[in-house]
């Protein structure tokens, strides 16, 4: 089971990587960090965001049915443009733009849901 309480209550913060702000993508990179796996942060490319959704299918695999540590891809107001960890019991940890990282059921999401996702070590 993934320890989430280092992280409840944090502030969002664009490209915060820790520890007092995160932003989604820095709060994936730092979960994933507690757990002993260690990802690459992602890049902006020439190319834009169509660029960091090329480079993202190179380090994750799109799955079906989420296990605990995949992440969830949502579409909020761009394509791709939010994600956070899937835990049990259908939730997952995000760092919500403008708010502090929080535990939500996953379905709340499910009309903007994206993918599931798992990392390719």
């Amino acid at each position: 089971m993934i320890n989430t309480t280092p992280f409840i209550g944090k502030r969002f913060e664009y490209l915060g990587r820790g520890p007092s702000t995160y932003d989604c993508f820095g709060l994936v990179i730092a979960v994933y960090a507690m757990e002993g796996i260690e990802i690459p942060d992602y890049e902006y490319p020439e190319e834009g965001h169509a660029g960091i959704i090329e480079n993202f299918h190179r380090h994750w695999t799109k799955v079906q049915h989420p296990s605990e540590l995949d992440i969830a891809l949502f579409n909020m107001k761009a394509e791709c443009d939010h994600m956070g960890v899937c835990l049990q019991n259908g939730k997952f940890i995000h760092a919500p733009m403008n708010s502090t990282v929080k535990i939500e059921k996953l379905c709340r999401y499910k009309s903007r849901l994206y993918g599931y996702f798992e990392y390719k070590s």
